[in-house]
């Protein structure tokens, strides 16, 4: 009888460990290593921040990260990105209104490398530079798991548009829904950008 109860006890253990660790669609290695820890240390690095803000009180951080895995010592190294991102509601009277949510995306180190040779060769040399005389519109784009990041100009007008996969508060969801932000005005702080990533590397 006790040996049928115990296999009922971990039969239940591992149960409410799936669900506990549910898979999540396109997600980082990084976010699958924490989703995957039962006990963990995530140091962000506060005093060195890439900040992008929208003119509706919007915002994209960028931060440096570092995860040690408490039981096993191992020590991971990454992007942290925090966002403010207003979404669109629908209000009790039938109209629509805003509400304004905070999630968060992850960048392994590995991309990091991918994404500062993307901002050195394709962002940073054109940012500052677009010519109103010019009729083609310029666009680069690069795509990691967790987000999706654009620079584009047209004549004399440059945007910086980022789309992060939305795996809800607890970073668990399925992450199918993507939540965007975008700025004009905050274009020239690319250079704050590739200094945090550099300091990942």
């Amino acid at each position: 009888m006790k040996r049928i109860v115990l296999l009922m006890l971990v039969s239940l253990q591992i149960s409410a460990q799936k669900e506990f660790i549910p898979e999540v669609a396109g997600a980082s290695e990084l976010r699958s290593v924490i989703n995957k820890s039962d006990a963990y240390f995530l140091t962000i690095d506060y005093a060195s921040v890439a900040e992008f803000k929208s003119g509706i009180g919007e915002f994209v951080n960028f931060y440096p990260a570092e995860f040690k895995n408490l039981n096993t010592n191992a020590v991971t190294k990454g992007l942290k990105i925090q966002m403010k991102i207003s979404i669109p509601v629908l209000l009790a009277d039938g109209k629509t209104g805003s509400n304004m949510i905070y999630r968060s995306a992850i960048l392994d180190a590995s991309d990091v490398k991918l994404f500062i040779e993307f901002l050195e060769k394709n962002v940073a040399a054109k940012v500052g530079k677009a010519d109103k005389k010019d009729p083609k519109r310029y666009e680069a784009t690069i795509k990691f798991k967790e987000i999706i990041f654009t620079y584009a100009y047209e004549k004399s007008s440059e945007r910086i548009t980022i789309f992060a996969r939305d795996y809800g508060v607890t970073g668990r969801n399925a992450g199918v829904d993507f939540i965007e932000f975008w700025t004009e005005t905050q274009v020239d702080k690319v250079p704050d950008l590739l200094m945090v990533l550099k300091k990942i590397i």
